[in-house]
């Protein structure tokens, strides 16, 4: 005779049987990230931790605080689901408040880890808590990490999280036994430092907790962003050179679209075939100006959100909805080194639509714009010959003649001229034609 001990609620009863005919669904798996380290040193324990908290690939806060107060000598950094955490170390800080008011004393160290290993072994992995507690009492400095399900380890240093892993090769590199607090600040610091630069969910500041006998410093920040490429702390200064010219404009019958395909890296040609045209769904195009990199990430990333609103919603997602998408996907970073100037073109109901939005989440609605550093030759050209009301073969001679100018006085555009036509019933691509060609066709009238 088996002994089955009772579901705890009646709403586990209708969810486990829920979950046996199929009917309740798991909810969504969501990425989390985050860098969190600490470290034993001759006076105590440094802990360390980043500040970005993240909900799948939008950053949710940018100064979010991941060292958590236990006790007076104790502390804890978490990773994983931020609710579970921050509720997990409320609720032990709860109960050792309430043992030093009843002992007169400060709790030791392994009796809050053993608090909180029953309270996450209650349910098997459930909770996504993944901590660092540190703290310092009667018996010396300790550093311990407890995982969900509950499991236990007493370490001199550690480092959990995305970022985990080129923060532990810091750490297992550099630590050594009695460490003074300059170099045990600095070797945690750098820790995190270098989770943040290799981990895309962790980021922006990084803060730090020294716990010794005498007492806390809960230093916040420690150190501040180091996504500023541009200055640097240590005079490292990243300076991308950029080669592109994109075109676009609406007309009478839709939006006329034309791209050269030169890829450069600084000054070598990387690509001569490069389309800097994305094909998000049949009635949206996106175009590519900056980092071919980001543009493409975040491009496939919109139509992956374009594509879940239709399923969602039946029916397909306006042009101004999508523009409005990708500029809020580039206002959660901000000033954090993307370079990414697209033009998002498509058909809905409201017909034809030309947006422009760039790395700084900035959003504008027109009838024409050129974007890349072969940008104003390309606006000298089409300036002087659009018109509203033009036919479709005048439109399509103006898009060719506009990139090929462009690539002819710019250097880092050339390749063919990719051109196409957004219509009422999706868009087509009309030409790939190589630029010198267009140049010789064009020399006597044009250059």
């Amino acid at each position: 005779m088996t002994d089955k001990s009772p579901p705890s609620s009646f709403r586990n009863i209708v969810l486990e049987n829920g979950s046996e005919e199929g009917k309740v669904k798991a909810p969504k798996p969501m990425k989390t990230g985050t860098t969190i380290a600490g470290v034993v040193y001759k006076d105590g324990v440094v802990l360390g931790a980043d500040t970005r908290a993240t909900s799948d690939e939008v950053v949710a806060d940018k100064m979010c605080a991941k060292i958590h107060y236990i006790a007076p000598n104790i502390y804890c950094c978490g990773a994983g689901t931020a609710a579970d955490t921050e509720k997990t170390t409320e609720m032990l800080s709860s109960n050792l408040t309430i043992f030093s008011m009843n002992s007169g004393r400060n709790p030791r160290v392994v009796m809050a880890v053993n608090i909180l290993q029953d309270m996450l072994f209650r349910y098997r992995g459930m909770i996504g808590a993944h901590l660092i507690l540190g703290g310092v009492d009667c018996t010396g400095s300790h550093l311990y990490t407890v995982g969900p399900y509950g499991s236990m380890d007493k370490v001199p240093y550690l480092a959990m999280g995305s970022g985990n892993l080129p923060a532990m090769g810091i750490l297992e590199d550099r630590f050594k036994a009695n460490m003074d607090l300059e170099e045990a600040k600095s070797l945690v610091s750098d820790a995190i430092h270098a989770g943040i630069m290799s981990d895309l969910g962790s980021g922006n500041n990084i803060d730090l907790c020294v716990i010794t006998k005498e007492g806390v410093d809960y230093i916040r920040p420690h150190r501040e962003s180091p996504f500023n490429y541009k200055s640097c702390e240590d005079g490292v200064s990243i300076d991308l050179n950029h080669g592109t010219t994109t075109l676009a404009f609406k007309f009478r019958h839709g939006v006329i679209v034309a791209v050269d395909s030169r890829a450069s890296a600084g000054k070598y040609i990387a690509s001569k075939e490069a389309n800097k045209v994305i094909e998000i769904n049949p009635y949206l195009l996106g175009t590519m100006s900056g980092s071919a990199a980001d543009c493409q990430y975040w491009e496939r990333l919109l139509a992956k959100e374009c594509r879940l609103y239709k399923l969602r919603n039946k029916q397909r997602i306006s042009v101004s909805a999508a523009s409005k998408l990708l500029s809020n996907m580039m206002l959660g970073y901000r000033g954090m080194g993307l370079s990414m100037g697209s033009m998002i073109c498509g058909w809905d109901k409201q017909g034809p639509g030309l947006y422009y939005v760039d790395d700084n989440g900035t959003r504008l609605s027109g009838r024409m714009f050129s974007t890349g550093c072969g940008n104003s030759y390309a606006y000298g050209v089409v300036d002087s010959g659009y018109r509203e009301d033009m036919t479709v073969e005048e439109a399509y001679e103006l898009g060719r003649r506009g990139i090929a100018h462009a690539t002819h006085r710019d250097a880092y555009s050339g390749g063919v001229v990719n051109l196409y036509h957004m219509q009422e019933d999706g868009w087509i691509k009309v030409c790939k034609e190589d630029v010198s060609e267009l140049i010789y066709k064009y020399k006597k009238g044009m250059f």
